[in-house]
């Protein structure tokens, strides 16, 4: 009789020996799911993290743009003169960076005490010939004939 149980027991360790490698199969792939799972979305953060830091870069770069337009109007004297040649389009100074402006300053209204300036700005970060990260801002610029400064009349995105 302990014969036959010593050989009932080995057969039951054999099945207890592959329903344990079965079960901790089972939990690697678990495991593992839930681990790619969790890359998957710290990968889609990071990416949505950059596209917001490229669209906040833009917009900046683009209301820079607008002030870059107001000091020309005003008559900064580093810069040229915007009553020559309509419209001025005027790309962005920075050529070592992929962000770039595009300014446009339109013929002005003018009126007995101001003139005003339509002006729009496009700034992007440009990869080849992909613009990504637009940001578009149009403005009124107003030039004081009585005390020479500009204010924006209004700003608009679009």
């Amino acid at each position: 009789m302990a014969v036959w149980h010593g050989k009932h027991k080995k057969r039951y360790n054999r099945r207890q020996n592959g329903s344990v490698l079965l079960s901790t199969l089972f939990i690697v792939i678990a495991v593992t799911t839930v681990t790619m799972g969790y890359l998957y979305r710290s990968d889609m953060a990071l990416a949505s993290g950059r596209n917001l830091e490229l669209r906040n870069q833009s917009d900046y770069l683009a209301w820079s743009g607008l002030e870059h337009a107001r000091a020309l109007i005003q008559g900064d004297p580093n810069t040229p003169d915007p009553n020559t040649v309509w419209p001025i389009v005027s790309p962005s100074p920075d050529s070592s960076s992929n962000f770039c402006y595009e300014l446009n300053i339109q013929a002005p209204t003018v009126t007995a005490t101001k003139h005003t300036y339509p002006v729009t700005c496009e700034a992007y970060y440009q990869i080849g010939t992909e613009k990504k990260a637009r940001s578009y801002l149009s403005a009124q610029v107003v030039y004081q004939i009585s005390d020479g400064k500009t204010t924006f009349n209004s700003i608009n995105r679009e």
